[in-house]
């Protein structure tokens, strides 16, 4: 049996062509960024006016076009409501999109030396570049968001800098793509959660297919059971779910270890420093996005050693 979809179609009309108003190219990048940090899967971009994003029917039940409604609203709010935009849903089958978003994502450096690149495009890598081949499946965590791009940035930063990072857990890890990037970037001990067993089963074939799986463990035990501690936790989430985790975020920080939180945008940072802060962490950056300046990553340092050591 085929399995239905709803396609969601999001019309952008505002008087805007792209030839004359530059901006409209980030406005399309906020809203895809949207959908696939909710979503966790593509989007397909027609004509710079109509976005398309795919749910299943349980993610329309659970509120997603509402979701999508307000977001757009307060976006427009923010761009002095000129745009109007409108929404409209249909059913479709798997085959008649699972392919079509493939030909958005291709290979992407990131920060110095790392390359994202899907298994179906080819690529030859330059002197000193590091190649994290992906295969997304159902999973989230391509490259192409702006959250992911900001934590490989600054994943690469710390390892490479000679902060002595010999092993990360990266919460919520969805494809892999950040794990598996600090294994091939040299870190020999590197824990991979994701409390979705679609996801984790992706990135386990991720680390197969990057060579990395001796150092890489994937598990969906959920974090406030995990006894260990990391020189550097990553945790590409969202605000809320930032915010019930920061306890046992901060917990499993090794001695001296950093934090780095995304999957917020640039308005949502006050609340997330505020609250690390009061479980002993220092922020050391907050770190805007190029392309998307409305998405942000936050780093914090565990400098006094971690408050909840029993020792």
């Amino acid at each position: 049996m085929k399995d239905i979809w709803i396609e969601v179609l999001i019309y952008i009309d505002g008087g805007l062509d792209t030839r004359e108003d530059p901006n409209l190219e980030q406005l399309i990048d906020i809203i895809t960024d949207f959908t696939v940090s909710h979503l966790g899967r593509g989007v397909i971009v027609e004509d710079d006016v109509v976005i398309k994003a795919y749910c299943t029917p349980d993610e329309m039940e659970a509120g997603f076009i509402e979701e999508l409604m307000r977001f757009l609203e307060e976006l427009n709010e923010r761009h002095g409501g000129y745009l109007d935009f409108h929404l409209d849903t249909r059913p479709i089958h798997t085959e008649d999109w699972s392919e079509g978003w493939k030909a958005h994502f291709k290979p992407i450096k990131i920060g110095h030396s790392l390359v994202i690149k899907p298994t179906w495009e080819e690529y030859v890598p330059h002197e000193g570049e590091i190649v994290v081949e992906i295969d997304p499946g159902q999973a989230f965590g391509t490259g192409t968001h702006a959250t992911t791009r900001l934590c490989l940035e600054l994943l690469e930063e710390y390892i490479t800098r000679g902060d002595g990072v010999t092993s990360v857990l990266d919460c919520g890890t969805g494809t892999g793509i950040l794990g598996i990037s600090c294994a091939k970037l040299g870190v020999r001990e590197v824990l991979m959660l994701d409390i979705d067993p679609v996801a984790a089963e992706v990135a386990r074939h991720n680390c197969q297919l990057n060579h990395v799986q001796q150092y890489c463990s994937v598990t969906t035990t959920p974090i406030w059971e995990i006894q260990e501690t990391f020189d550097l936790v990553l945790a590409n989430l969202d605000k809320g779910t930032l915010l019930l985790l920061a306890q046992d975020l901060t917990r499993v920080i090794s001695r001296g270890g950093a934090l780095v939180v995304s999957g917020i945008l640039e308005g949502q940072g006050e609340a997330i420093i505020e609250r690390f802060e009061s479980l002993g962490l220092v922020k050391e950056s907050i770190r805007k996005d190029r392309e998307d300046p409305e998405w942000i990553a936050i780093s914090f340092r565990q400098n006094d050693g971690n408050p909840f050591d029993s020792d």
